[in-house]
């Protein structure tokens, strides 16, 4: 994801959201809570699409450890919010 639309992206979607280096990409991350957090990418691929990833972390925010879910080619920023916040109602709570 370039930095123009990082920015735009972060706009978009509010002050819950930061930008982050994940392996070696520019993408933005949401911690959830101790166990979950965010990561959303964007593909440089002809159509540009979104992918959200909800990790777990392993014992109270240390490293990712397993993707439990996954959406991909998210082609706007509206079906991005959507997937989003309901992810977030599925696994903020969880502890």
């Amino acid at each position: 994801m370039d930095v123009k639309t990082q920015k735009q992206l972060l706009e978009y979607l509010g002050p819950e959201y930061e930008p982050k280096v994940i392996d070696g990409e520019p993408c933005l991350y949401r911690r959830l809570n101790e166990l979950y957090e965010i990561e959303i990418s964007r593909s440089e691929s002809l159509f540009h699409t979104y992918g959200v990833y909800i990790w777990h972390l392993l014992r109270e925010g240390r490293c990712p450890v397993e993707m439990v879910d996954m959406k991909s080619d998210i082609f706007s920023r509206s079906t991005l919010k959507k997937h989003l916040d309901a992810m977030v109602s599925q696994y903020q709570n969880r502890v």
